[in-house]
């Protein structure tokens, strides 16, 4: 692939995995446009980590509405950058709801979910970070966010099952697999690395799997 059908690039993770710091790293020096995701405007977040069976469903209404907005203004093009860099993409969506709810709220979510996925156009490269467990929770510990004291090693698990669930069936375009264990992702050589994967590396759709 050429550099021009890289205009629209998501990195996704687990939670505490470091793709913000890496969307801010990559986009602030290589004259991209950031979207990052404004998690913290759900009134719902705080009240669902301290009571997950009630505040599920509301919170992922919430976060599929403000990212489908999100996510218009990320593909737009714009005049002023050379691309478009985003740390999440509306599919987070679905994979959190399937960690997150029953299966009779799934089924609902799913069916909403599936009428707003269909207007939007596909990301051009999608980048996967992968660290261990432990990793995220002093991550997680380190920016010592309130409404995140509740989040568990066993909640992280889940959400990691439920991204390789999802990203096995992702055939229309490319994923990249990076498992940046022990990494600093504000480090140049590591920006420039994932620089060099959105610009300067054949990939198929579906996964591939490059570590720095």
């Amino acid at each position: 692939m050429n550099r021009k059908e890289y205009k629209t690039v998501v990195i996704e993770g687990n939670i505490g995995v470091g793709k913000t710091t890496l969307v801010n790293a990559i986009g602030n020096r290589y004259n991209a446009k950031i979207i990052l995701e404004r998690f913290e405007d759900n009134p719902f977040l705080e009240k669902f980590y301290e009571n997950p069976e009630q505040y599920a469903f509301m919170v992922e209404v919430n976060f599929l509405i403000s990212r489908y907005e999100q996510v218009k203004e990320f593909l737009q093009p714009s005049l002023f950058h050379d691309f478009s860099i985003s740390d999440f993409y509306l599919n987070k969506t679905i994979i959190f709801s399937a960690n997150n709810l029953s299966s009779h709220q799934y089924n609902l979510f799913f069916k909403i979910y599936k009428i707003i996925y269909g207007k939007l156009p596909l990301p051009s490269i999608y980048i996967y970070l992968k660290r261990p467990v432990e990793e995220l929770l002093e991550n997680i510990k380190k920016r010592s966010r309130p409404y995140e004291k509740h989040i568990t090693a066993e909640y992280l698990q889940g959400i990691e099952q439920a991204y390789n669930d999802y990203l096995r069936t992702v055939k229309d375009f490319p994923i990249v697999i990076s498992n940046v264990k022990n990494k600093e992702l504000t480090d140049a050589q590591i920006t420039d690395f994932f620089y060099n994967i959105i610009y300067k590396t054949n990939l198929k759709n579906g996964v591939n799997h490059i570590n720095p």
